[in-house]
């Protein structure tokens, strides 16, 4: 089916019938509004409309920069960053380690460095602006157990290697690419090693790894049980030289006894079950989300909610373009909303601090280009736009260095594909999955024993303690902490999982 692309905000504003003509007018152009359209009537009525700004990323004051918001623990880091370490940078959750890899970003940027970030997931990737590691490293989908033969020109020019939510990249995969690293490093003819950053926390989400892999990558590691599959668990890490910076101060919650507490679920310290069941809320928090384990049993609870209002149906079908599929972000394809329909907030504001990732609210007006949300925390009504999520791709491009006069490689991010959606979704249910990087202010929780680390993210979304309502007591069955995982926080530096032994073809 034909598409029409209006460019309301571009280099020439107007009506484009094709993606590639479109993003002539919208690449690299600051502040681009653009809107993709059946027919041509609706983009041209779309174009006469009075302007409506969508959301856009956050412009910091004239004259600042991200790194003049780190805490003295995240400028440590900063600096190790700037120095050239190779690091593994960690810490609960709510530490702040998304701001400081926004803020190591932009010093890459403004320095010219060839900064190149990628992430095991499609929703982490477009998170961090990066690429998934399977496009980055050309990836296969099966078991790697076969060694990288060819290393593309993107990491053969990186600089630094920056990859976001290591907890779910399998030892396998990780070996794949630390050797294509390795292989990288052997071809760049006298310049330095690609430095390696890594981010996560591997007391939080796991590898997902079925059973047939499972069974191959044992006999592949000559193991009875590769418990976890986990990147750390591989002796190249520790061959790469990785130092683990850990950071403690936490930016969500502000209650030390809860901090606490989360601290000792995180690693599976039972101590904290008692004050858990003690201190949180008795009773069901009216207005808060409940989070489901799968994605079943939050969509149907959306679904029965929204049912209930008897105000009419308005359904937004989001704008896909270029190379983007929907599921590398965390918005609805196609979103139902219903004025008086409690809704969550996917961003945080670009245009102020009235809202973030996570807040909570009610629709109180629907247009067909913006939607009017009554904050909980603030009991302020905002008006939002669309926002744009944005796949990128990173080109290789020359340029000559204006003291030594000599050519270099640059790698340029470019934009290959979006979704254009409103940044909000219901919020009667959510998934733990879809929960993570958020902030709430209220929480219903249905314990159960899910996998490694998955009710310590579920709680540690949380921002208080006396708004978060446990619907059946903790009885401990339900913190599930990896064994390797806590091995492996107590010394880093020292773990060993195969002991030495040599495995592998």
């Amino acid at each position: 089916m034909a598409k029409y692309y209006a460019v309301k905000e571009g280099r020439i504003p107007g009506i484009y019938e094709n993606w590639d003509l479109c993003k002539q007018q919208t690449d690299g152009y600051s502040g681009a509004i653009f809107k993709s359209f059946k027919t041509k009537e609706e983009a041209q009525a779309y174009l006469s409309e009075e302007q409506i700004i969508p959301v856009h990323e956050k412009q910091l004051p004239e004259g600042k920069s991200l790194e003049e918001f780190l805490n003295e623990e995240q400028k440590a880091v900063f600096e190790a960053m700037k120095n050239g370490e190779n690091i593994f940078l960690t810490g609960e959750g709510g530490t702040g380690k998304s701001f400081l890899v926004d803020a190591f970003t932009f010093y890459c940027q403004s320095n010219r460095i060839n900064l190149v970030k990628a992430a095991p997931t499609g929703v982490a990737a477009v998170n961090i602006g990066g690429l998934t590691l399977h496009k980055l490293f050309r990836l296969p989908p099966h078991p790697l157990i076969e060694e990288p033969r060819y290393v593309n020109e993107i990491v053969r020019n990186a600089d630094i290697i920056l990859i976001d939510e290591i907890s779910m990249c399998r030892i396998d995969m990780f070996e794949y690419i630390i050797k294509t690293i390795q292989l990288a490093n052997k071809r760049r003819r006298g310049k330095r090693k690609i430095q390696l950053i890594l981010s996560g926390d591997f007391y939080q989400l796991p590898p997902v790894i079925t059973e047939q892999e499972k069974e191959i990558l044992n006999a592949y590691y000559g193991v009875d049980d590769l418990k976890g599959a986990y990147a750390f668990m591989s002796p190249l890490w520790n061959d790469y030289g990785l130092k683990t910076y850990t950071l403690t101060i936490p930016m969500r919650q502000k209650n030390d006894a809860f901090v606490h507490a989360l601290n000792q679920a995180r690693i599976g310290d039972l101590s904290c079950v008692e004050w858990l069941n003690e201190n949180t809320s008795k009773t069901p928090m009216i207005n808060a989300p409940t989070l489901y384990g799968t994605n079943r049993a939050a969509k149907k609870r959306n679904e029965d909610e929204l049912k209930k209002l008897d105000t009419p149906v308005y359904t937004f079908q989001a704008s896909v373009l270029g190379e983007f599929k929907p599921s590398q972000s965390t918005a609805e394809e196609n979103l139902e909303l219903k004025e008086g329909a409690r809704v969550m907030f996917l961003v945080n504001d670009p245009e102020g601090d009235d809202y973030y990732n996570g807040s909570m609210g009610v629709i109180t007006k629907i247009a067909d280009t913006q939607i009017t949300v009554k904050l909980d925390h603030t009991e302020k009504e905002v008006t939002i736009g669309t926002y744009e999520w944005k796949s990128y791709e990173y080109l290789v491009d020359t340029e000559v260095d204006e003291m030594t006069m000599k050519e270099r490689k640059v790698l340029v991010p470019e934009e290959t594909g979006a979704l254009i959606q409103f940044p909000i979704k219901l919020a009667y249910a959510i998934t733990i999955h879809k929960s993570q990087s958020q902030t709430l202010d209220a929480l219903n929780v249905l314990p159960y024993a899910w996998a490694p680390g998955q009710l310590y993210v579920a709680l540690s979304r949380c921002t208080n303690a006396q708004n978060l309502y446990l619907q059946r007591k903790l009885t401990g069955r339900e913190l599930v902490v990896s064994d390797e995982v806590i091995q492996f926080e107590e010394d880093p530096e020292r773990y060993s999982f195969f002991e030495g032994e040599e495995y592998g073809d």
